[in-house]
C-alpha cells in the first residue's frame, strides 16, 4: 500500500485493519502492507537501502505474498521466494544493490495462526487486556539483550538498536515462524519498528484495550507513535478473531426458534382439547 493509505476488511468472523504512515522524518515511505481477508492473510514489510531502493524491497515483498500465496505454500517458502525476488532485482538493477526488506506475516484462520518474520518487524498477541510480544528481533540489540550485555534500560537509546542480522535480499536469511491457537476477542498486532521504535508494550496494551474497533485502534496506535517523534515510517495492521459471534447468534436464533416451536405446540393441543370439549 502507498503513504498514509488506510485498508478495513470485515468478514463477520475475522476482522483486518491496517494503515501506513510516512512518518514526520522522512520524505518518503519504504514500508509496505497486504490483508488478504479471504485467506486471513496479512503482511508488514520495511524496506531499506534509501529512497526508491527501499521501496522497491517492500513492494517486491508484498507482491510476491499477493501472487505466491496458495495451500501449497508456507509463509516461510513466500519469505524466502520474496527474498530471491529482491536479489534478483538487486542483480538487474546494480544502483539497488543492498537493498532489502524486514517482514512479518501471519495465516490465520477461526481457530488457529501461524507468523514467519524476518528482522525486526514484530508481531504481538493481545488477549482480554494482555500484550504479549510473540516475535524476537532479529536485531544486534535482541542479541545483546539475550546474551545479557546490555539491560532493558540500556537498550531504549543504544546507538545500534536499529541494526538488523536479517533481512530479505541481504545474505542468507533464516525466517523464524511460530503457531499458536487463538480465540474470540483476540488480536494480532503486526507492525515495523516506526511503532515499537516509539511506543513500548505498555503503550500499545493501554491503547489496544482502550480501542474496541480495530480500525480506531489502527489509527490511536499510528497517532501516539507520531506524537512520540514520528522519526520513522510507521505501518500497523490489526487481525481480530470474531469466530464465535456467529455462533453466538445462532444459537440465540435456534434457542428462540425452539421456544417459540414449543409454545406454539402447546398452543394448539389446548385449541384442540377445546375444540373437542365443544
Amino acid at each position: 500500500m502507498t503513504a498514509n493509505a488506510t485498508i478495513t476488511v470485515d468478514s463477520f468472523r475475522i476482522i483486518i485493519s491496517g494503515a501506513t504512515n510516512t512518518g514526520h522524518v522522512r520524505g518518503h515511505n519504504e514500508d509496505a502492507i497486504l490483508t488478504d481477508n479471504a485467506r486471513g492473510l496479512a503482511v508488514v514489510a520495511d524496506g531499506m537501502g534509501g529512497h526508491a531502493t527501499g521501496e522497491v524491497a517492500s513492494r517486491i515483498t508484498i507482491d510476491t505474498f499477493a501472487q505466491l500465496t496458495s495451500d501449497a505454500m508456507t509463509l516461510r517458502n513466500i519469505l524466502l521466494q520474496a527474498h530471491a525476488a529482491i536479489v534478483a532485482k538487486a542483480i538487474e538493477q546494480p544502483e539497488s544493490e543492498g537493498m532489502g526488506a524486514t517482514a512479518v506475516a501471519v495465516l490465520a484462520d477461526t481457530e488457529h495462526f501461524q507468523i514467519a518474520w524476518v528482522g525486526d518487524s514484530r508481531a504481538y498477541h493481545w488477549r482480554r487486556g494482555q500484550l504479549r510480544q510473540l516475535t524476537r528481533d532479529h536485531s544486534y540489540l535482541e542479541f545483546l539483550l539475550r546474551s545479557g550485555e546490555i539491560t532493558e534500560q540500556q537498550a531504549l537509546n543504544h546507538p545500534q538498536r536499529n541494526v538488523v542480522t536479517q533481512a530479505l535480499g541481504l545474505n542468507s536469511p533464516e525466517p523464524d515462524v511460530i503457531n499458536e491457537q487463538w480465540q474470540q476477542g483476540d488480536r494480532l498486532l503486526l507492525c515495523s519498528d516506526g511503532l515499537s521504535d516509539e511506543l513500548d508494550a505498555n503503550a500499545i496494551e493501554r491503547l489496544l484495550s482502550a480501542n474496541a474497533d480495530t480500525e480506531s485502534a489502527v489509527s490511536e496506535l499510528i497517532g501516539a507513535a507520531l506524537r512520540n517523534g514520528g522519526r520513522d515510517n510507521v505501518s500497523v495492521v490489526l487481525l481480530e478473531n470474531r469466530s464465535e459471534k456467529l455462533s453466538e447468534f445462532t444459537g440465540s436464533g435456534r434457542g428462540l426458534l425452539a421456544s417459540i416451536g414449543g409454545l406454539t405446540v402447546v398452543i394448539f393441543v389446548v385449541i384442540v382439547w377445546w375444540l373437542r370439549r365443544s
